[in-house]
């Protein structure tokens, strides 16, 4: 082999190193990217429940709100009750325009592309986030959401209408209080804890939704391939159209107190443990009552004094 073989082979084995060594680190950086982009890595304490302890590069307090617009992306949103309503963001650039008019606030990403910007941020691994503050005590007209892929959660708030689109991130709702409420739900999963509503009307898609501790007065469920569980209190019906997927209500009170009118698919209705095909009875009072239209997945009621 000349010299000169043998420094090309050389210099090759060299640049072969660098590639490869290039291709790792963009693997390892687009895996790190992706996981604290889209919440698969978690940085910091990702359970707390206020964001202050971070310099906020967005700051606005407002009057009164009447009624707040919510159109989230992969960004966490969290929306409470505190002293002055006020929104506090960071971390996000331009992504979001904020806008008050007549006692509507509205966050909402800006129309522009700004896919390159969001690809090369310098603080593309820092904590991002957007938080909502409604004076405490307030009654809104109405909340209106639209969740997208990231995580949104509402806290200790009271709305006469709550209308929420959930996307393939996660909802939470804890503490709050509404009286008309449809919700409709994709892929991602939703957890409402003491959720009080007098009418719920809720479309459950591929994800999970789960309602735990929770009051409803009218309830009309359309379940998907998901997975709906109620736990709590039912004033009054229940309507039930389900799909592939499971539905559980635990309910307190008794099966006796209620009418039933039932119709089984493959999957099978079970009221207290008890299988039935199809059933129809009154109970003692006509605007207490349960119906269920079967599909292949599996429903149950089950009732707890």
């Amino acid at each position: 082999m000349t010299g000169g073989q043998k420094a090309a082979k050389g210099f090759g084995l060299i640049l072969a190193c660098i590639i490869v060594m290039s291709i790792v680190g963009a693997i390892i950086a687009g895996i790190s990217f992706a996981g604290k982009r889209f919440g698969f890595i978690k940085t910091g304490d990702s359970d707390r429940s206020s964001y202050e302890m971070s310099g906020d590069d967005f700051y606005k307090t407002f009057e009164d709100v009447e009624k707040l617009v919510i159109d989230s992306s992969a960004i966490p949103v969290e929306v409470k009750a505190g002293s002055e309503n006020s929104v506090r963001m960071h971390n996000v650039d331009d992504a979001y325009e904020v806008s008050y008019s007549n006692g509507t606030l509205s966050i909402k990403p800006n129309d522009h592309d700004d896919f390159f910007d969001w690809i090369f941020d310098d603080e593309l691994f820092s904590e991002r986030y957007v938080l909502v503050y409604i004076k405490e005590g307030t009654l809104l007209e109405t909340i209106e959401a639209d969740t997208g892929s990231g995580r949104v959660s509402f806290g200790s708030l009271a709305t006469k209408e709550f209308k929420l689109d959930g996307g393939s991130g996660s909802v939470t709702l804890t503490d709050v209080n509404a009286g008309r409420s449809v919700f409709s739900f994709g892929s991602g999963g939703a957890d409402l804890t003491r959720f009080k509503t007098i009418s719920f009307d809720c479309n459950a898609s591929s994800g999970s939704v789960s309602m735990e501790n929770s009051e409803v007065s009218d309830a009309s469920i359309d379940s998907g391939s998901g997975r709906f569980f109620f736990s709590g209190k039912l004033e009054k019906s229940l309507d039930i159209d389900s799909g592939s997927g499971s539905v559980s209500f635990e309910l307190e009170g008794d099966a006796g107190d209620w009418g039933f009118k039932c119709r089984a698919g493959s999957g099978g209705i079970y009221i207290n443990g008890d299988k039935n095909d199809s059933i129809t009875v009154s109970g003692p009072d006509p605007d207490k009552k349960i119906s269920i239209d079967g599909g292949s997945g599996r429903v149950s009621v089950d009732f707890k004094k």
